[in-house]
């Protein structure tokens, strides 16, 4: 099988791969910054230096909240299938709430690189160790898909997103289906007034940190 499981949407690629609008494609939403890519790289630069700087143990804390949130928000509550990312280090840790919607009878599945394109490819037993290895279960098409958690540098409250610049998320989004949930997962440190758009971003539906979850620029969710 091709490819391997990424962590944030574009990790291992380092060149912008990003290109025209996909016809049908759900673009960022208006009103954001001016795209552009020199507001894009400083923007990428302060918050990968931010994010640089967390502890691990801010980063557990942070992350069980979050999951919390997340698994109480009845979009995300109990998806068929979900595809889930592998979380690299010092992002929103992920494997608790794949092994919980598990739990729930959903269909685990990890977004697997392949040249410009993600692939869903099932976790038969996701949980602890949520990585390339777990994902050795058959491929699935993006439309069997119901939930997709989207990791990134940085959201805004009304769902536009900046990721690392390998556009793979650009490019695998608008391949879902229409119903299918898009939610970002971020700590609030990266959430930011307006992430730099361009007319191929693609946005989300919704943006769950640990303090709660923001939809449609509306904040749910308790502090503490």
């Amino acid at each position: 099988m091709a490819g391997s499981p990424t962590g944030t949407g574009d990790a291992g690629v380092t060149a912008d791969a990003g290109g025209p609008a996909v016809p049908g494609a759900r673009p960022a939403a208006g009103g954001g910054r001016p795209g552009g890519g020199a507001a894009k790289a400083e923007m990428r630069e302060r918050l990968q230096g931010w994010r640089a700087g967390l502890a691990d143990h801010w980063v557990r804390a942070w992350s069980l909240d979050l999951e919390r949130h997340l698994l109480s928000y009845p979009p995300a509550s109990s998806p068929r299938t979900v595809l889930v990312y592998a979380a690299l280090r010092r992002e929103p840790q992920t494997s608790g709430i794949a092994a919980a919607l598990a739990l729930r009878g959903a269909v685990v599945a990890l977004p697997v690189v392949s040249g410009p394109d993600l692939i869903p490819r099932c976790v038969p037993q996701p949980g602890e160790g949520l990585d390339a290895a777990a994902a050795c279960g058959p491929d699935l098409h993006p439309t069997e898909v119901d939930l997709v958690l989207v990791p990134g540098l940085a959201f805004d409250r009304t769902g536009r997103r900046l990721g690392r610049g390998g556009g793979h998320y650009d490019r695998f989004l608008p391949r879902l289906r229409p119903d299918c949930r898009r939610i970002g997962l971020c700590f609030e440190g990266q959430l930011v007034d307006a992430v730099p758009v361009e007319p191929w971003d693609q946005s989300v539906d919704a943006v769950a940190t640990e303090s709660g979850v923001y939809a449609g620029g509306a904040w749910s969710g308790q502090r503490g």
